[in-house]
């Protein structure tokens, strides 16, 4: 009954479909899922909001070194009320309590109420990005002959290091690496054929020459796919890689596929057909 989130929604969930992801694990799935983050090293807390013994909200994080505050949901009945502002101070006391020093959290602009909360807690902002979707299949357009894309193996792992603070050093203060997003340990394997989800990581050359990574992932749950953040620096290159991406994810049967793009790279902005 807790209202659902409009950045859930936007992924493809339905109120059914993410309901039942979560009761998943709150019934017989969590206790080999707190098993499994603790051998991923992931931290995370899960925090409920009750009125008259019935829950009203709830909110979570996750993350390695640096976490991530997760979806806030809040009954309609009980909004306006300071439950939401409650919920982000529990988590955020809890993380100090465990030495978590650093937190982010996505926002919509358009969700004035949580912007409003996390500026209480004087957050600042770190990044701008726009969400581009596309219905699927795709019609193409920008597979470069001269580009090929090869699955990851474990030799590419310290390239993948190196290119990533080569490209995002700034990133790298703030969020955690993605390295364990594209070489996921085996517990995070594990968790992720729990939660249904699947991805698809590829290096990307031209001539020969390595340009960088990109990855693709979707959940049984969702009905769209998308494009995760990619290591890449060269447009035309980055094009064919979302591409390759692309139709890995129509192959998945999703209706549709997103990709975010940093509002500060004005060339993908332009360029971006997802």
């Amino acid at each position: 009954h807790v209202s659902f989130a409009d950045e859930v929604r936007v992924n493809g969930f339905t109120p059914e479909t993410y309901g039942h992801q979560i009761r998943s694990y709150l019934r017989w799935r969590m206790i080999p899922f707190k098993l499994l983050t603790q051998l991923a090293g992931i931290k995370h807390g899960l925090f409920v909001a009750t009125v008259d013994e019935s829950v009203v909200g709830f909110g979570i994080y996750a993350g390695r070194k640096r976490m991530t505050l997760g979806s806030l949901m809040i009954h309609p009945d009980f909004r306006r009320r300071g439950i939401g502002q409650a919920l982000l101070i529990k988590r955020l006391r809890s993380m100090k309590s465990r030495g978590l020093y650093q937190v982010n959290v996505n926002v919509f602009e358009s969700n004035k109420a949580s912007l409003g909360n996390v500026a209480k807690q004087r957050f600042r902002l770190y990044e701008k990005v726009t969400v581009f979707e596309k219905p699927l299949p795709s019609k193409g357009g920008h597979l470069s002959p001269s580009a090929q894309f090869h699955e990851l193996t474990r030799e590419d792992k310290p390239l993948f290091e190196q290119l990533e603070k080569q490209i995002f050093p700034e990133r790298l203060e703030v969020v955690d690496s993605l390295q364990n997003s594209y070489f996921p340990p085996r517990a995070s394997q594990l968790m992720a054929w729990m939660g249904r989800e699947k991805s698809w990581s590829r290096r990307g050359e031209q001539d020969g020459v390595l340009k960088g990574f990109i990855q693709a992932g979707c959940s049984a749950g969702a009905s769209k796919g998308f494009i995760g953040k990619p290591v890449m620096e060269e447009t035309a290159v980055l094009l064919a890689a979302v591409e390759k991406g692309t139709e890995w994810v129509a192959g998945q049967g999703k209706a549709d596929v997103q990709m975010s793009v940093s509002s500060d790279n004005k060339e993908l902005n332009h360029k971006i057909t997802v």
